[in-house]
């Protein structure tokens, strides 16, 4: 056990999106493809990403990702709404929900600006594909780009920041996975991820924390939902 006193680098806030209207039963072939591959939050999700951002108001990021779909970017903008640096969102393809067809481009930087104001995209991917929904990919392809969306904002940020991250749950479930180390096929049990669930992870400085470079302080915590739940 070492006798340092440890050494935070990194502090991540992993965030699924809202409700969605694709988790209240949009499908089927009626639907427009974009609608279908790109759903919005629906009234109560926007509500949801409010009450995310009245939660982590006293949390200054240093910055805010999210995925270039537009649950994503309307969850993260209920959440820099609150904050009190007011900075743009960053959007980073890796992000990209678990499965999204390779024949969806995206909405537009310009359209995604009307949803939060200023997005543009993450440092090194301005030209880069908005959508990488690694579709038909097996696991370990999955897990390969959970590693580089963890190693791209390890990249990034130092120092002991704090950042949000707001993605998907199928995606941010292989991101979990692959912080734990896991590099094959996916286990057999799951994590429940709920909308606007937030899970908080804390990077230290290798062999310097007793209790592990990677710790959890909390999964799937949704705390700031309870008002929701008392009115029902």
């Amino acid at each position: 056990m070492s006798d340092q006193t440890p050494v935070l680098e990194l502090e991540m806030y992993l965030i699924r999106h809202g409700e969605s209207r694709g988790n209240v039963g949009l499908t089927g072939e009626a639907a427009p493809f974009d609608l279908r591959e790109d759903p919005p939050l629906t009234v109560k999700g926007q509500l949801q990403a409010e009450l995310l951002g009245q939660w982590l108001a006293g949390v200054d990021f240093a910055a805010v990702y999210a995925s270039a779909m537009r649950r994503a970017v309307m969850t993260a903008e209920g959440l820099l709404t609150h904050q009190p640096t007011k900075r743009p969102l960053r959007l980073l393809p890796l992000l990209t929900e678990q499965g999204v067809s390779d024949d969806y481009e995206g909405q537009t930087v310009e359209a995604l600006q009307a949803l939060s104001l200023g997005c543009r995209m993450a440092e090194g991917f301005e030209a880069a594909r908005r959508i990488n929904g690694t579709p038909d990919q097996p696991d370990p392809v999955v897990l390969e780009r959970a590693q580089a969306a963890i190693d791209y904002l390890r990249a990034h940020h130092a120092g002991g920041q704090k950042i949000a991250v707001v993605s998907h749950a199928a995606f941010l479930t292989y991101f979990i996975f692959r912080i734990c180390g896991l590099k094959g096929q996916m286990p057999k049990f799951d994590i429940d991820l709920g909308n606007t669930g937030v899970t908080r992870v804390k990077f230290y400085r290798p062999g310097t924390n007793p209790f592990g470079d990677t710790v959890f302080a909390y999964i799937n915590n949704t705390s700031h939902l309870a008002k929701m739940k008392a009115e029902r």
